[in-house]
């Protein structure tokens, strides 16, 4: 069972006092969009996929749980994931970043992603799952990397 700590709480309860949006229903979109954010520029520092509280606002609960179980298993070191999901690498210097979702229906949509990093290109889809908490990322499938998707490095 996942355990939702009083910081991912607060966490979400900040991001509603703050957000233009004030808890309205964000759309796929603009929830990639805030993640890649962390990407851009050049103090840009990445999205801290593997914090409990981002990785809850990030991802479905379930996928959410591999991350954050490779992560305490590992005790901060590298685990399974060894790269960061959202730019299948390391490290980065993001630019030319595309993003489009495409609804299936009122509950899953996907999105594709591309960007150059380094000037390398790089692409990725992204299965995207509606949640009573909003939308939340289930499922990344990387093009060119030898794990395939982001369930796929927990469960090989």
């Amino acid at each position: 069972m996942l355990h939702i700590s009083r910081r991912a709480i607060l966490a979400c309860s900040f991001i509603c006092l703050v957000s233009p949006l004030h808890c309205e229903e964000i759309s796929p979109e603009n929830l990639l969009t805030s993640i890649y954010k962390a990407y851009l520029g050049a103090n840009a520092t990445g999205y801290n996929w593997n914090d409990n509280a981002d990785c809850l606002l990030a991802f479905t609960p379930e996928t959410a749980k591999l991350i954050l179980d490779d992560s305490k298993a590992n005790a901060g070191e590298i685990g399974e994931l060894d790269f960061d999901p959202f730019i299948a690498a390391q490290d980065f210097q993001i630019t030319d970043l595309k993003i489009s979702v495409a609804p299936r229906d009122e509950t899953h949509a996907i999105a594709s992603v591309s960007f150059l990093n380094f000037k390398k290109p790089t692409k990725m889809t992204m299965n995207l799952l509606k949640l009573k908490a909003g939308w939340r990322i289930d499922d990344i499938i990387w093009s060119g990397k030898d794990r395939g998707t982001l369930k796929g490095v927990f469960t090989h």
